[in-house]
């Protein structure tokens, strides 16, 4: 017995120094990735002095007239349950340097629809005209922060709204009567979404590649 003890220890020391130098020794990779992907620099990275020229894709909504080019790199999704009366797409950017990206974010809705379009408890924070090559009337594009989380949105509106407002009418409507939403906004899929400062999100090389996909907009 006392033999078969001491074969036992022996194997049990074995095992134990075994998978130390398994630990000590394995890849830290994927610990790593998943590390890095979770930590975002202090602001989005800047856009440069002399922003690049992408390589566009057209797009098209099955039903309507909305049309678009976005930039080849960004990724373009369609919702599953599209049809006439509601149409989802959402545009996404990869990460820039800081680890930040960026949702356009469509609901394109049919005629006879009723959407309350209008959002509250918000503070319209800058508006700047959207010139679209292929719709006939001006549009803003309105940086707004929500009161309830301080969060930085992007909208589009066939309104103007001024500056500190509470209220806007975040939508388009075209000659047909279709009624189009269009919102963006950093990290969509992220649970916390970042605070983002109002010059850090206009100053922004993805907020500056985005609105190429509305200055190609037609409607």
């Amino acid at each position: 017995m006392k033999w078969l003890a001491i074969t036992i220890v022996i194997l049990l020391v074995g095992f134990v120094g075994y998978w130390l130098i398994e630990l000590k020794d394995r890849p830290q990779g994927t610990e790593t990735a998943q590390s890095d992907a979770n930590t975002l620099g202090q602001a989005p990275e800047t856009k440069p002095d002399q922003p690049a020229d992408p390589t566009l894709v057209d797009y098209s909504l099955a039903h309507g007239n909305l049309a678009f080019k976005y930039p080849g790199e960004w990724t373009l999704i369609e919702g599953a349950d599209n049809d006439e009366q509601l149409q989802i797409v959402t545009i996404e950017s990869p990460k820039d340097n800081e680890g930040y990206y960026y949702c356009v974010d469509f609901n394109e809705y049919g005629p006879g629809q009723d959407p309350d379009l209008e959002s509250a408890n918000l503070e319209v924070q800058a508006v700047d005209s959207i010139t679209a090559a292929g719709v006939g009337k001006s549009l803003s594009g309105v940086i707004y922060q929500t009161t309830a989380n301080q969060l930085m949105i992007w909208g589009l509106s066939d309104m103007t709204p001024s500056v500190g407002d509470s209220r806007l009418v975040n939508s388009v409507t075209n000659p047909a009567g279709r009624q189009l939403q269009a919102f963006a906004r950093f990290n969509c899929r992220d649970e916390q979404l970042p605070s983002i400062e109002l010059e850090q999100f206009q100053n922004s090389r993805l907020f500056d590649e985005s609105l190429i996909i509305f200055t190609n907009l037609s409607y």
